[in-house]
């Protein structure tokens, strides 16, 4: 049961996250603010194709302390949202679960897909390929983090969009095999890379 906590700020997305854990949740998708996924060059939020209005504000000064206060988060599955700028997130991220002694133990999902941020935001704040390669480094960090997953082939925002159930998983496959190339073409570990890659799709209430 995953929580989806988008609150502006850490503050409020501790007391969400902690409420929605209390109610039987294991795991939380944390939403980056757009001037955080944008690095600032994203400008207002109007038109957002999935109604990302708000966010957390990671740029914020000890944020992820903040965000995890008095939560146990070796024990909550953490799935990140925060488009090209995932890297940088993901770091800070990793150096306050290192510091509380819990890194090992923790599951991190950064659900890092380009192609999908690119689909959410309509801009990305550089190119896919730069960003690619600011998240490339953190496979190696994989092999001693079993529980780290860096790469996502996500259909949500084809989803949202309204796509049949056909296409959302024509774009997963598509989004998986431009991840598998890019790696290739960079000479990356393509197992270590399948290995730290989630398949994302929509599914109804009822299913």
């Amino acid at each position: 049961l995953c929580a989806r906590i988008d609150a502006s700020s850490p503050e409020q997305a501790n007391a969400d996250l902690l409420e929605d854990l209390a109610g039987g949740a294991d795991a939380a998708w944390l939403i980056a603010d757009r001037n955080t996924r944008l690095a600032g060059a994203g400008g207002g939020t109007a038109g957002q194709p999935d109604g990302l209005r708000n966010g957390i504000d990671f740029g914020a000064k000890s944020a992820w302390q903040r965000v995890l206060a008095q939560v146990q988060s070796e024990l909550v599955h953490l799935h990140l949202q925060a488009g090209a700028m995932s890297a940088a997130v993901l770091t800070e991220l990793l150096a306050c679960l290192k510091e509380r002694g819990v890194l090992e133990q923790s599951a991190i999902h950064l659900d890092f897909d380009p192609l999908a941020s690119l689909a959410v935001d309509g801009i990305l704040p550089c190119s896919i390929e730069a960003a690619r390669a600011q998240v490339w480094p953190f496979i190696e960090q994989t092999k001693s983090l079993p529980r780290l997953r860096l790469f996502c082939a996500d259909g949500l925002p084809a989803h949202a969009a309204g796509a049949s159930e056909a296409t959302e998983l024509a774009v997963v496959l598509a989004s998986l095999t431009e991840t598998l190339r890019a790696a290739d073409a960079t000479g990356q570990d393509l197992a270590a890379v399948v290995a730290s890659t989630d398949l994302r799709v929509g599914v109804g209430r009822e299913v």
